[in-house]
């Protein structure tokens, strides 16, 4: 059922520079596309992803829950800068998927292909700036 719904989603497309890289990311920011996110997508482009706008800072938590494959996660505060991130982090296959949270509140999520973080050495402190949030 939530298969269905995930291909029925249209989203907006943002652009995010962080180190020097654009990102073309599909905008999540309603109840539904946030609690979908990538889930049931065979992957994401080199240069693409998905930013989850938050309704306000929280340490909101991503599992990995009928996802196909890896993907690097960055939470990024109020202030556009990166607070926290996770590396590769793989799919989950079981009933009981973890939940990962940042460090600290954050306003912004952003999932990227997994391995951006390690090539374009994106960790806390990284500025990010996003355009037609």
């Amino acid at each position: 059922m939530l298969g269905f719904i995930a291909s029925r989603l249209k989203y907006e497309n943002v652009t995010a520079r962080i180190r020097g890289k654009n990102f073309r990311l599909m905008k999540a920011d309603t109840f539904i596309k946030r609690a979908i996110g990538l889930m049931y997508r065979d992957g994401i482009p080199k240069d693409g992803g998905m930013l989850f706008v938050l309704k306000e800072p929280s340490r909101q938590g991503i599992w990995m829950k009928n996802m196909r494959f890896p993907i690097d996660i960055i939470w990024v505060g109020g202030d556009m800068l990166v607070c926290d991130t996770l590396s590769s982090v793989k799919p989950c296959r079981d009933l009981d998927c973890k939940v990962y949270r940042p460090s600290r509140t954050a306003r912004f999520v952003l999932e990227l292909k997994a391995g951006s973080c390690r090539r374009l050495s994106i960790k806390p402190g990284s500025k990010v700036r996003l355009e037609s949030v």
